[in-house]
This record gives structure tokens, C-alpha cells and sequence, in this order.
């Protein structure tokens, strides 16, 4: 969800060209852009055939051009995995070359934890968000996302020299739930400077979802446009401080 919708708020922003890649095996950042469930084509398919990615390319409504993960059985999504463990620059060269202009911004969606997608586009990254909820969960491994090791690269989240940055976005925060609001006390003593944005609970979310649409267009005045709008905002001073 939230790949998606910052994509979309950074187009509403003004960026000239946001691109989103949807690289999940579940393959359901389409349905926040509307596009069609019948549509089954995506990048993945054509992994060693970068060439031919602009086929998969979709010109959303929202003005992001998305990239969808595609149709991938069991079997498939396991290839995929063994081929970029073995060749990473299978999808590191083509996002290089997509991101040479600086007007562009790819949005990249990867499964949770890590996995050889993740490895493989590290190395070209800018930025790294890490997406929280405020539960019991998200508090154990808070040491882990600050030093970065839930993804396997300590060194390159944790020293700060260099990319890429880490960012964090705690997700469907209820200031209701005592619970919660304990939690994101700890998170935020831990990861004060690496917090991006809160998005708080929204029931526009799922509504958005349902209606096949990013939330800044299905509820553009609800909490959950604003609080993605003010992180986008904050990803693009980011992007602005960057030397």
C-alpha cells in the first residue's frame, strides 16, 4: 500500500516522471493504480530480457508508470529467486539506466525481509524504508531495523556513510490502542531520526483498495492523504539534501 501511494503522492508533488516496480511475488501494487485483474503481464516474465520490460510498463491513471510483478506460479517465483541471486545486475543495470535521469523516481515494492530482489537492487538504492506497525512485533526487531540487519546489510544501513539512507514509516497507527501508543513511544526513541512519517489508521485505506485507487484520489482530505502526503514531503527534501 504505501509504495503505491507515495509513488502517487510524489506525481501530486510535482515530480516529472515516478515509476513504480513491483517486485512481490504477490503482485498487488496493480490494484491500487486500477489496473485490470485480468492483466497478467509483468516484469519478472522478462527478467533476462531487459529490453522488453517497456512491454510490461503501465500508464496508470495516476500519472506513475507501473511496472507489475506478473503472473508467477510457485515454481516460477522460485526461478526468479535463483536467477538473481546468480546475475543481480539483472536488475541492477536496467534501474541504473531507468534512474540516469534525475527528474525520474522509481518507487521499488520488495517482500518483506530479506530475499535476492532486495540484494540484488541495494547497491543503486537512495533511500530504504522500512515500513513499522505499532505492535509487539514491530517493537522486537526495532534494534534489527536500526542497524539494518532484518535485511541482512548492517554495514550499509547503519553507518550513514554513504547510501543508502534509511528511512522508517510507521503504518496504521491507532492512538486509541494503549498498546500502541506505548510501542510508538519505544519506536520513536529508537528511530527518532530515521522516522520518515506516521500514517495513522484510515478506514479510506481499504475503501481506496476496493475501489481499485490510490487513497490521495479516492479521499484526498482524509488522515491518511495527509499523513502520506507530509511523508512524501519528507522524502523529497531528502532527495533535495542529497549532494
Amino acid at each position: 500500500m504505501l509504495a503505491a501511494n507515495l509513488a502517487g503522492q510524489l506525481v501530486r508533488a510535482g515530480v516529472r516522471q515516478v515509476m513504480a516496480l513491483d517486485l512481490d511475488p504477490q503482485d498487488t501494487m496493480r490494484l491500487h493504480f486500477g489496473i485490470s485483474l485480468g492483466q497478467r503481464h509483468g516484469v519478472m516474465a522478462r527478467l533476462d530480457r531487459p529490453s522488453e520490460w517497456s512491454e510490461a510498463v503501465v500508464n496508470s491513471r495516476s500519472g506513475v508508470m507501473v511496472m507489475p510483478y506478473g503472473a508467477a506460479s510457485f515454481e516460477s517465483v522460485l526461478e526468479h529467486n535463483a536467477l538473481l541471486a546468480a546475475r543481480p545486475e539483472l536488475l541492477w543495470a536496467p534501474l541504473r539506466q531507468l534512474t540516469a535521469d534525475p527528474a525520474t523516481v522509481v518507487i521499488v515494492d520488495t517482500a518483506p525481509g530479506p530475499s535476492p530482489a532486495l540484494a540484488a537492487i541495494l547497491p543503486e538504492a537512495d533511500t530504504v524504508v522500512s515500513v513499522l506497525n505499532a505492535d509487539a512485533a514491530s517493537l522486537a526487531l526495532l534494534k534489527d531495523v536500526k542497524t539494518g540487519a532484518c535485511y541482512g546489510v548492517p554495514q550499509a544501513l547503519a553507518s550513514g556513510r554513504g547510501r543508502p539512507r534509511h528511512r522508517v514509516i510507521v503504518n496504521q497507527f491507532d492512538p486509541l490502542s494503549r498498546l500502541a501508543t506505548s510501542v510508538m513511544q519505544g519506536i520513536t526513541s529508537v528511530l527518532a531520526t530515521e522516522l520518515l512519517g506516521i500514517v495513522y489508521r484510515d478506514e479510506h485505506v481499504a475503501e481506496a483498495l476496493i475501489a481499485q485507487k490510490l487513497v490521495g484520489d479516492y479521499a484526498p482530505f482524509s488522515r491518511a492523504a495527509a499523513d502520506l502526503s507530509a511523508a512524501t514531503q519528507q522524502m523529497i527534501a531528502g532527495m533535495r539534501a542529497t549532494p
